[in-house]
């Protein structure tokens, strides 16, 4: 199948209701999962991360005394507060550069695919909220001869890493990639797109 195929179907159906379920979904860095997802619809991000600002600066979150081994004093906290909602706000404000270089997927008659879009020909789902990520046992051996993923190396950088996943914005996920390689099946609104000899290329040679 190809991304214009993939595309074609995405065209041809509902996709404003319900969840959307990835399976074997490959990131940029190798590791697979499967996903279960929801729209956000337009905008999301800003919204969310004002969301996130002011859950820090009404003090709604728990604010932890240890991350990955490392104590985080309150000092730390002042400091990584400070400086990840001065990179929020500038996120807001437009002054981060981000390019918008993608174009929503809609239907003949005009009408968005919610979630979906296309860069340079290639199928994306943006602007979701991840429900339930799942590994199998297979993917786990796969994952397993991938370098180790990376985890903060000083307080601060671990204190604005909570900051980043225990707030609101922490629920966005974008993008899913959906080139035909990334993936084995996409499931929507009654609509399944398959990609048949994904799983078995990508286990090829796993124990």
């Amino acid at each position: 199948m190809t991304d214009n195929e993939i595309i074609a179907i995405i065209k041809q159906t509902e996709t404003k209701k319900g969840f959307i379920g990835i399976t074997n979904y490959r990131n940029s860095k190798g590791y697979l999962s499967n996903y279960i997802v929801t729209t956000f619809g337009d905008d999301a991000y800003p919204r969310l991360l004002k969301k996130s600002i002011e859950e820090i600066e009404t003090n709604q979150l728990e604010l932890p005394s240890e991350l990955h081994g490392m104590k985080i004093h309150g000092s730390v906290w002042d400091a990584a507060i400070k400086e990840q909602v001065a990179s929020w706000k500038k996120s807001l404000d437009g002054g981060h550069n981000i390019k918008n270089d993608r174009t929503a997927i809609s239907d003949d008659d005009g009408n968005k695919k919610q979630g979906f879009y296309q860069k340079d020909g290639i199928p994306y789902l943006f602007n979701v909220s991840v429900v339930k990520r799942h590994v199998t046992e297979e993917q786990e051996k796969h994952n397993a001869k991938l370098p180790p993923r990376s985890t903060p190396k000083s307080p601060k950088a671990a204190a604005k890493d909570y900051l980043r996943s225990e707030t609101e914005v922490g629920k966005y996920r974008s993008p899913f990639k959906l080139d035909p390689e990334n993936f084995s099946r996409l499931a929507f609104s009654g609509t399944a797109i398959e990609i048949i000899d994904l799983t078995l290329s990508l286990y090829e040679g796993v124990d």
